[in-house]
């Protein structure tokens, strides 16, 4: 017999929906409408994250992944809870998987969101 509270659920039932950031980008993304204009900050190595961001270019033929390593200005264009897809100035639609966004700020008069902070 087991002594004590056993304080975690076994591992083979714990299935993880979302971790806390990006329910924090489903709660900002929820708020926003079609055709919003905002700044992804996407995990980057560079940035001292443990992974890079990777999106695919929905308007070309192959199925290839893009590292997106720097933030960028996008809009908006559908959310299906999980992926976001995006029209930028390099790419007219661009799929991204939430979990590789560590920020989402909305547009306003800033020029980058580097430059907000410093």
């Amino acid at each position: 017999m087991a002594k004590g509270i056993q304080k975690e659920r076994p591992s083979e039932f714990f299935v993880p929906t979302h971790s806390s950031q990006g329910k924090n980008i489903d709660n900002i993304l929820s708020r926003l409408i079609k055709g919003s204009s905002v700044w992804i900050v996407p995990l980057s190595v560079k940035q001292g994250d443990e992974n890079t961001a990777q999106a695919l270019n929905c308007t070309s033929n192959s199925s290839s992944l893009i590292e997106m390593t720097e933030p960028f200005q996008a809009y908006i264009e559908d959310y299906d809870g999980r992926y976001l897809r995006l029209r930028s100035d390099r790419f007219y639609c661009l799929k991204m998987d939430i979990r590789g966004i560590k920020d989402l700020i909305l547009c306003t008069k800033a020029k980058h969101p580097i430059e907000e902070v410093k």
